[in-house]
């Protein structure tokens, strides 16, 4: 599945291009995850972060003005505007951070569950419904 890590920010306004733009900023990422060029920046003291336990924790620092902004999947933010936050306080900057494809693995002991999931996967993927469902980013 492509995706999109998105920069998350309270609207308006944007500062953010390139890693660099976040130098002096501070971030809310979530602990142990690696972001290209931001998480150098924030081991040179560039880049403030304060670390958490959930995407939601950080989308919620952003909302009450204790962090600039936030880095997160751009469908993890569609799932959380779709469902529990407002979405026109929160933006994702146009330009990804970056772009990726999400894979899945199964067990050969989930062998049968894939059997049963697969020819669903590969309708889902290929159906128009869900790909204009995609943040414009992840497409």
């Amino acid at each position: 599945m492509r995706d999109t890590d998105a920069v998350v920010e309270k609207s308006p306004p944007p500062f953010y291009q390139p890693p660099n733009d976040l130098v002096g900023k501070t971030l809310a990422l979530h602990r142990g995850y690696y972001f290209w060029g931001v998480t150098e920046q924030a081991s040179a003291g560039n880049i403030n972060v304060l670390e958490t336990a959930s995407d939601i924790q950080n989308l919620k620092l952003v909302l009450f003005g204790r962090v600039d902004a936030t880095i997160m999947s751009s469908l993890t933010l569609k799932f959380y505007q779709d469902t529990s936050l407002p979405k026109h306080q929160l933006i994702a900057l146009a330009e990804p951070h970056d772009r990726f494809t999400r894979h899945q693995m199964l067990s050969q002991q989930s062998a049968r569950a894939y059997a049963q999931l697969a020819p669903t996967i590969e309708a889902v993927s290929k159906s128009q419904a869900w790909k204009n469902n995609w943040p414009a980013t992840a497409r």
